[in-house]
């Protein structure tokens, strides 16, 4: 949309120098200043959607990643529950500590 009010500026600028070329050279300037700000406005904002879209990725990912290892933590919680800490901790700790190592480095099961 705006590729083409940028060609028409220029091309409208253009023509009227050529035509009327005393009366029309500010004009002129104006139409290839307003095209080239809004060539630069174009390249800022899809600049801007890149960056977004990695937060976005990033943020879906770390959520991801948040739920796995509260599902993780609830294991280990369970586990807890089930036995007495000395208990736990003998017999089951390499357990343990393997699925909360696994969720903090978003390994998967």
């Amino acid at each position: 949309m705006s590729d083409d009010l940028v060609k028409r500026l220029r091309y409208a600028a253009d023509r009227a120098i050529g035509e009327y070329p005393e009366v029309f050279r500010v004009s002129e300037e104006i139409a290839y200043e307003a095209a080239d700000r809004i060539e630069k406005l174009e390249a800022a904002l899809q600049r801007a959607n890149a960056k977004v879209e990695e937060y976005e990725r990033k943020f879906y990912l770390g959520t991801d990643r948040i739920e796995k290892l509260e599902v993780a933590l609830r294991e280990v919680l369970s586990w807890v529950d089930q036995y007495s800490v000395d208990a736990a901790y003998d017999d089951h700790w390499p357990a343990i500590e393997e699925l909360a190592r696994n969720a903090l480095e978003g390994k998967n099961d």
